[in-house]
Order: C-alpha cells, then structure tokens, then sequence
C-alpha cells in the first residue's frame, strides 16, 4: 500500500476525516489558506462582540458556558471571557482520562480568575468499557472523552439555563475536516458534533449493552433534547471563527494566569534573590485592565481588604510590595491608608513605582512609620534596546549623584537582552547591584 502525504505539510491520508484536492493539497492546508487570506479579522471581532453583548445578563446568571480541560486553549477562552469581554461565565470540565498536575493547576487558576467552575468526574468502571469498545471498533480509545466534552457543557448550559456556550477553535478549521462545511460552520451544535466531532460514525445508543452497560448509566454522554436545546435556545459558537487562532500567542498571554507562583517564588528564593510583591492597581486610564483580583476604588473598603488579604496570601517569603500600575489608586488616601496599615502590620515595606506623581504613598508612609521606597528610573517603558541603555544610563548617573538608586523594569526578552551584558559591566566600573532590604538598613542607620 502507498500512502498519500500532502503536498504542503505532509500530513498522511491516514488521518481521519482529512482530504486532498486535485492538487494533493490537505483539507487542513486549505483551511489555513482560507484563515489566513479570505477573512477579515477585524470584521470578525466586530461580530463576536455584537453577539456577546446581547448574552450579557443584568441581573443574577452566568453570561455564557466555557468548556475548559485544564489546557491553555480553554485557559485562554477563560481569561478572554472574564477579563477582556468582562462576562460572567461558568466553566465546566469533564473529567480527562488523565490528569496531569499542570492541568488541575489550570483548573484551580481559573477560579482564582474570579470564575465559577464544575469539575465533571465520570462513572470509571462504565467509562473504562467504553475504552475497550471505541478502542476496537474505530481504533480511538479516547472516545468516549470526545463524546463526553461536547454533551456535559451543553448539559450544564440547559440546566443552569445559560444560551450561549464559548467554544475555542474549530479544530476542522485548524487541522483539516471531511469538508469545508465544516470550516464554514462557525456553530457546534448536535449535528456538527455528530458529523465533525470525532464520533467516526458512532452513535453513543451503540455502546447499550457493551460489557453490560445500560443506557441510564450512559446519562452524561446523551445530548440533551431538541426541545431543551431550543427552550434554553443554546447556541454553541467557536472562538476560532471569530478571532485569528494563535496557540503560540495565546500562551504568552495567559502564561502569567498558569503558572504555579509558590513553586516558582519558591525556587527564586532558593537562589538567593529578593522578592516582592508585584500588586496589581487600578489605573487611571478605565480601559486598561490591571489584571484579575486588582485592587479598586470602587469595591468598597470591606470588599478592598478582603481582596488585598488574598493577594498577600498567594506566596510567601516577599520582603515588600510594590504597585503594578497603580496610577488612580495611590492617589486614594483612604485606600492607601488601608493597604499600607496592612502591610505594616505583616511587617513589610512599600515600594512606590510611582505611576502617578501625586502619590500618597510616601505621606503615609511616614505618619505611620511603615518603611518605605520609591523608584527613580523606569527602565523600558519604551520597549525598545536603545532607550533601555539610555534609562540605564540615566539609572547609573543618579546613583552617582544620590549614592542609591532604583530601577524598575519588566521581564521582557529585549530588557533582558540588554541587561545581561550591562550587568557583567557594573563591578569593574565600580557599581553594586543590592536588595532593596539593604537600602532601608542604610537609610534606618542614617
């Protein structure tokens, strides 16, 4: 037997549901052509966020339903949802076959996110059956997890009487389908589940009676009925068609809301640095998000403490904090009298990054002898090597004037391509990189 590879990105014939044109070009290779040509993005994004808007709930209610893995697909849909688009959704997970340990991560920083999430954990002994049978009949011993991905959400969205459910990509569009029908269709219903959705011609009523399983105990895996569907009126529509999918980008984006930050600050600390607190702060700007559980004004100062508490909580071993962002909330007296009363009651100092000039910060500070600092040079507000040396050198000459001086930077790939050279050079020219710790011992023994 001779395989046929495509012409383009040699994926083999071999792959279900793909197909080849008359030019030996793969569906999945003709998907992407049309991505990445055919469409307009931004006419795209226009319409996505015509049809959330009428989802929008005022009152109690969950705005639309996030199926989530514990990936960073569905972490990304997540984050997409709740912080940008400002939604209120409820995600729901059925159970993996295997979970790993990053994966539960993912799932518990999704409720950290300020996200209501349910965690589907299957009938084992049925769902182990299942495996056996999909594995002999079509060779794919995840099907069941196929079948189960797609019912569960829409089972939730007709329960909990949610409309609209966010999909992520459309992996007929990413990876090559039987037909651009499947591509085209920018809503997963039952019919595109049955016809695209990895069931390989199977019907869930074909495992009854497979090692004796019944169909009552098949109950997670049956779509719920046409009647339910169109009295809740769900509509299940892909990410993927709407928004340019990048999995590449995605990561970098939600990488800071998946990371496991004890262990992380764990081993910085392991390696003799210093650690601070980076706390987000509401900006001057509204329209610039400070990231999730940010500290704002108008929260209320119950509310404003509880959400400090649990910032402070997330790791431990930070000497300090300082503001991310922070423009409109260090000019609070009334709120930065609670943070910073709060903070000297942990015993912690406050670093002022100083985004706004007219910060109380410093003021309070001194009434309630909290020790306190404040940043002299922002190093890469403009991402850019050139200005970086030129902040650095701005940086050096008020150490030469003051004796101390304090940057503050990002962990960008061009600053930290600048800084790794710059560093080699500050001992032999007679400069000292310190903790911020050091400087406060210096200036208390003043």
């Amino acid at each position: 037997m001779i395989l046929k590879y495509c012409k383009n990105c040699v994926f083999p014939e071999t792959k279900p549901d793909l197909y080849f044109n008359e030019d030996g070009i793969c569906s999945a290779c003709l998907a992407a052509e049309n991505k990445n040509i055919d469409i307009n993005w931004d006419d795209r994004k226009a319409e996505f966020e015509k049809i959330i808007n009428n989802y929008k709930k005022e009152g109690i209610g969950y705005d639309c339903l996030i199926p989530v893995s514990g990936g960073k697909d569905s972490t990304y849909q997540a984050y997409l949802m709740k912080v940008v688009y400002k939604m209120n959704p409820l995600c729901v997970c059925f159970e993996t076959t295997y979970a790993t340990d990053l994966g539960n991560q993912n799932l518990d920083n999704l409720s950290k996110l300020g996200i209501d999430v349910i965690h589907f954990k299957k009938n084992h002994p049925v769902y182990k059956k299942m495996v056996v049978e999909s594995f002999k009949r079509v060779g794919d011993e995840m099907w069941p997890n196929h079948i189960g991905i797609f019912t569960i959400p829409v089972m939730f969205a007709v329960k909990f009487n949610i409309p609209l459910i966010i999909w992520g990509e459309n992996s007929q569009m990413e990876y090559g389908g039987p037909d651009l029908r499947s591509v085209k269709s920018r809503v997963l219903n039952r019919n595109w589940l049955e016809e695209f959705g990895g069931l390989l011609g199977n019907r869930i009523d074909d495992m009854v009676g497979v090692s004796g399983i019944s169909k009552k105990e098949l109950t997670p895996y049956i779509y719920p009925s046409d009647e339910d569907i169109e009295r809740v009126g769900v509509t299940g529509i892909f990410l993927g068609s709407y928004f340019f999918w990048d999995a590449r980008k995605q990561l970098e984006i939600i990488k800071k809301y998946g990371r496991n930050i004890k262990k992380q600050t764990a081993e910085a600390k392991s390696f003799g640095h210093e650690l601070l607190m980076h706390l987000p702060m509401e900006p001057l700007n509204n329209e610039i998000n400070p990231g999730p559980n940010a500290l704002l004004s108008g929260i209320g100062k119950k509310e404003f403490l509880k959400t400090l508490k649990w910032n402070l909580g997330q790791f431990n071993g930070f000497k300090g904090v300082n503001n991310h962002m922070g423009s409109n909330l260090t000019i609070d007296h009334e709120l930065m009298s609670i943070l910073l009363i709060e903070l000297k009651s942990r015993g912690l100092f406050f670093l002022d990054s100083l985004t706004n000039k007219h910060s109380v910060g410093e003021k309070i500070a001194k009434k309630i002898r909290l020790p306190f600092l404040k940043r002299d040079i922002f190093i890469d507000h403009i991402n850019q090597p050139m200005e970086i040396k030129k902040q650095l050198k701005a940086l050096e000459r008020a150490s030469i004037l003051r004796g101390i001086a304090i940057g503050i930077c990002h962990p960008r790939k061009t600053t930290l391509r600048v800084l790794g050279p710059w560093l080699k050079t500050l001992k032999r020219r007679g400069f000292k990189i310190v903790p911020l710790s050091s400087i406060l011992a210096k200036k208390n023994s003043k």
